[in-house]
């Protein structure tokens, strides 16, 4: 699983760059009692490498402090080691014009990244742990997202994300492509996700959490949430 950025990861100037290398055999099947339906399932081998940039000091400098810059990187490959069951099984992509299931497929992306302070900047490849946007590691290449956010910690309680989401990388699809919806067999298509996540550290012990997410002409969705933890 590859982790959201944290604020801490920016602004400690002795962080190091890290390299992750991941590798995942999945074997998922399902049974059906409808006669009618077909069996699905797969037997699939994953590699993966994921690369996160620790932040560098630009010539550039405000109030005295120095705009940072980095970048990010994955690469996500999968091999089918079973046989085409010509059903569509969620973890590996499915051509339904041929009724067919690809027998390899490779996902990869990349984020610059550029801080100030307590503030950072990602455009490119995100992994968001969002209400609507979740990195789903259940099936076997993780899900990602294209566009832009920023996130700022703004005072000692307050910590603040506001991002505009693009496209999707779903887990069973190469290519980022255009959010969808569908419902009553008809699909619908929205240019993207314009989010706001605003957390607060009420204690030690107790956070709140708002988010507001507004996926166009689809529908807004709002959040919120508290988590308490008991020592």
């Amino acid at each position: 699983m590859v982790s959201c950025t944290s604020m801490s990861a920016f602004a400690d100037d002795t962080a190091k760059d890290e390299w992750k290398f991941t590798l995942k055999n999945a074997y998922i099947n399902r049974n059906f009692e409808n006669e009618n339906l077909k069996d699905t399932g797969s037997w699939s081998q994953a590699a993966s490498l994921f690369y996160n940039s620790r932040m560098v000091d630009t010539p550039l400098t405000i109030a005295d402090k120095p705009l940072k810059i980095g970048v990010d990187a994955s690469v996500q490959y999968a091999v089918r080691l079973s046989s085409d069951k010509h059903v569509a099984d969620t973890v590996l992509p499915f051509d339904r014009e041929t009724q067919s299931q690809a027998p390899d497929y490779l996902k990869h992306g990349a984020t610059l990244k550029l801080s100030y302070d307590k503030t950072l900047l990602s455009m490119g490849e995100l992994w968001l742990d969002l209400p609507v946007t979740a990195v789903d590691a259940s099936r076997q290449l993780l899900t990602s997202y294209w566009g832009t956010n920023l996130k700022s910690q703004l005072t000692d309680q307050l910590y603040a994300e506001i991002g505009r989401v693009e496209k999707v990388s779903p887990r069973n699809a190469e290519d980022f492509q255009k959010f969808s919806f569908t419902s009553n067999g008809k699909t619908e298509y929205s240019d993207g996700l314009n989010y706001i996540d605003l957390r607060y550290q009420v204690m030690p012990s107790l956070k709140a959490e708002y988010y507001f997410g507004n996926m166009q002409d689809l529908y807004n969705k709002h959040y919120l949430g508290l988590d308490h933890s008991f020592n």
